[in-house]
């Protein structure tokens, strides 16, 4: 089987540890959170993990990727990796004792003077995940996907479990048997409060999942190779931070923007439940990544590497403007995942599944600067990124609301995705396939707007025409790529060869 074949296969396999869970969260918890919780209560929860995205990064600082490319190295893949463990599970420790301290005046800066729980509870998820992070990587690093698969959906399990447990199971129980114990550590005040109480518990058993991988690291530190794996590293954390502010700034700042408090958190929680509903592509991005990061890396000494990255590149593309039109098309029914109290903020969707294609572009096309060692150019990018995103945030959300955030993402993230090829063609230049490139989001973008104008979605018969237009785009596409038909091929033979064996 071809590479690129090998590297589907992956991401396919990495997708049931990360597609699984986001889709069970999406198609359980979405619905159910939108029905429970108002718009202004949703945004709570948007807002607060907005932050968990961010601060994620900052206490990983890069690390997975320098136990990636410093683990090459089969005499020291050891103790790179008990190092990189050790200054990650020191540093988690010293952020939990830091919220604990500051937790008050944190909430009271946020405007969460009642709730300083919450900012205890964002304290211990981030921390646990970041510890988690390195054993996941270690077990990407040696081809695990399916015991990471599977580690990550019991996770999501354990907090679909507990979420409709505090806020269903509880509440019913509680009114006819008031005197149980269970009910004397019931709170009844709590509501989203439970939610992050969930994610406590649940990161907590990812944990002990992994208490294989955590065993195997040594509490060793050494300060020179530290330094190595920071210099690499440091570059990769400063471009992180930069992306999951891109990333989560629309949220953090939309309250800010909106000059009427209660209408902020409105529009907030209308944002972030919308925002789930390009879920589908925001997971084949993740995944993709997932399975293509260690895939570069292991081919970067491939004579025919940089033909392999455009093939990639192309073959991503897409696959993610086919998820575009689908779900845009199928709109009728992906709706159905949110409250009806939420519809307003339908129109937000084209633009934010568009901005994730741009992410997931910028990441293929960032091989160039992890290649040659180049790391900075990324964290100059993100940063680029950064400000952008504050300043569109800034001329656009008073004006226009939540629509102004999205605008602001699509901006943002296209720019950034077309400054990181601009700069790899002078320094690595990657031969894409441009010419096929633009011919597939060209040609889904059309399709999507001529649906929309003849307004197709409100015919008793738009599921036919939505998914007919579905098929003929992947037929267009195919007859006129002859690499993507071949591709096809080899795939659809790889699978006959493998429903044979």
């Amino acid at each position: 089987m071809g590479k690129i074949q090998r590297l589907i296969g992956q991401t396919l396999i990495y997708g049931l540890g990360t597609m699984i869970p986001r889709l069970l969260n999406f198609v359980i918890l979405t619905p159910y959170y939108t029905r429970i919780f108002k718009p202004d209560e949703y945004g709570i929860i948007t807002e607060l993990y907005a932050y968990i995205i961010v601060l994620q990064v900052l206490l990983t600082y890069g690390m997975e990727t320098g136990y990636f490319r410093f683990s090459r190295d089969e005499k020291r893949k050891g103790l790179i990796y008990s190092i990189v463990q050790t200054s990650v599970l020191f540093t988690s420790v010293l952020f939990i004792i830091v919220t604990f301290l500051l937790g008050k005046s944190i909430a009271n800066v946020l405007g969460y003077e009642n709730k300083v729980i919450l900012i205890f509870a964002v304290g211990l998820i981030v921390s646990m995940d970041a510890f988690s992070a390195i054993p996941f990587a270690k077990l990407r690093m040696e081809g695990k996907a399916m015991k990471f698969a599977i580690i990550k959906i019991i996770n999501v399990v354990i907090t679909l479990i507990l979420v409709f447990g505090f806020l269903s199971f509880f509440p019913a129980y509680c009114l006819k048997n008031t005197n149980s114990i269970l009910c004397a550590l019931y709170v009844p005040e709590y509501k989203v409060e439970y939610v992050f109480i969930a994610n406590i518990v649940a990161s907590f058993f990812v944990l002990i999942m992994l208490f294989k991988e955590i065993y195997e690291s040594e509490l060793r530190f050494d300060i020179k190779i530290f330094t190595e794996l920071l210099k690499f590293s440091l570059p990769v954390l400063i471009a992180g931070i930069g992306g999951s502010l891109t990333d989560a700034m629309d949220r953090i700042l939309l309250k800010h923007l909106i000059k009427d408090g209660s209408d902020a958190m409105y529009q907030l929680g209308i944002y972030g439940a919308n925002i789930k509903l390009s879920v589908i592509m925001m997971l084949f991005v993740q995944m993709f990544r997932y399975a293509a990061e260690p895939f570069y890396f292991e081919n970067m000494y491939d004579k025919n590497a940089k033909n392999l990255y455009a093939d990639v590149m192309k073959v991503f593309v897409f696959i993610g403007m086919l998820i575009f039109l689908f779900v845009l098309l199928n709109l009728n029914v992906f709706k159905l995942f949110i409250g009806r109290n939420y519809y307003e903020g339908l129109k937000i969707v084209p633009v934010v599944m568009m901005s994730y294609l741009f992410i997931g572009i910028q990441n293929n096309a960032s091989i160039w600067y992890k290649i040659t060692k180049k790391t900075m150019v990324g964290a100059y990018i993100t940063a680029i990124g950064a400000i952008l995103t504050i300043v569109f945030n800034y001329m656009l959300v008073p004006k226009f609301g939540y629509y102004g955030a999205a605008v602001t993402r699509l901006l943002t993230f296209g720019l950034m995705a077309a400054i990181t090829i601009y700069l790899g063609n002078k320094k690595y230049f990657i031969p894409y396939r441009w010419s096929g490139i633009f011919l597939a989001i060209t040609l889904s973008i059309l399709f999507f707007i001529l649906f929309s104008s003849l307004k197709l979605n409100e015919s008793r018969f738009w599921f036919i025409y939505a998914n007919s237009i579905v098929i003929l785009y992947v037929f267009i596409i195919i007859t006129f790529d002859k690499q993507l038909r071949k591709e096809a091929f080899k795939l659809s033979r790889y699978g006959r060869y493998k429903d044979q064996k």
